[in-house]
């Protein structure tokens, strides 16, 4: 058996540069410079000014004097309430600190 009869090996198949290879390639290059599939059209904007987030801010802490909150039956979220440093009356309703039960 001379060299040209005996089998070749993977390497020596692969020498030549494939379709495949050159469509993968390609692939990969497009992928690195494409633009993303979904752009913001839309400018961005705030919900509220400052003027409304300090009203919701100033209404909840009034809700929190005037009414407190009521945790039933969940002895789990009164424990993290207790570990944050809250006093927590007997019924679990919390109130604004320095305002009383």
């Amino acid at each position: 058996m001379t060299t040209a009869d005996e089998p070749k090996t993977t390497s020596e198949r692969r020498a030549r540069p494939s379709g495949r290879d050159a469509k993968r390639a390609a692939r990969a290059a497009r992928a690195a410079s494409s633009v993303p599939y979904i752009t913001r059209a839309l400018p961005r904007f705030e919900v509220l000014d400052e003027e409304g987030l300090s009203l919701i801010e100033n209404n909840a802490d009034t809700i929190l004097e005037e009414i407190g909150l009521n945790f039933r039956e969940d002895p789990e979220a009164l424990q993290i309430w207790k570990s944050a440093g809250v006093t927590v009356p007997i019924l679990g309703v919390l109130r604004r600190p320095g305002t009383g039960i």
